[in-house]
């Protein structure tokens, strides 16, 4: 099965239900009901939760760690030009259409070490676990 001409409109519409701040894996899991309320999978045998958890967390741990590195405080963040002109792009080309949806944790973003490292995360997340799952 190919989608063909219906491709375009297929992707639009699941594209409306798209939240930026559905892409962290832990988001993701808990809205399907996978994760207990101690944040571990209820599922003995589902790689993607518990791989994907092992490597979330790996994840996080080098982006806040890493922003360690240059940013001594929030304010460095917020003062950083190369995030700064991230972040605008982010907010207005790459998720544009969503904007109304998703503006108040894109604006949060930029603003403080961790909650930079979290969106970075999530960025890279898209990229090659979800990616991953995704394609097959």
């Amino acid at each position: 099965f190919t989608p063909g001409p219906y491709a375009i409109r297929l992707s639009a519409a699941a594209y409306k239900f798209w939240r930026f701040t559905h892409q962290a894996l832990p988001t993701e899991l808990a809205s399907r009901g996978i994760l207990k309320e101690d944040g571990t999978p209820w599922l003995d045998d589902y790689p993607y939760a518990q791989d994907g958890l092992e490597l979330w967390d790996a994840y996080i741990k080098y982006f806040t760690n890493y922003l360690k590195l240059y940013y001594k405080g929030d304010a460095d963040v917020v003062e950083d030009p190369e995030l700064q002109a991230w972040w605008t792009e982010v907010k207005t080309q790459a998720h544009v259409d969503v904007m109304n949806v998703v503006k108040e944790d894109l604006m949060r973003a930029g603003k403080d070490k961790d909650t930079a490292a979290k969106e970075a995360e999530k960025e890279v997340w898209g990229f090659n676990g979800k990616q991953a799952r995704d394609t097959g």
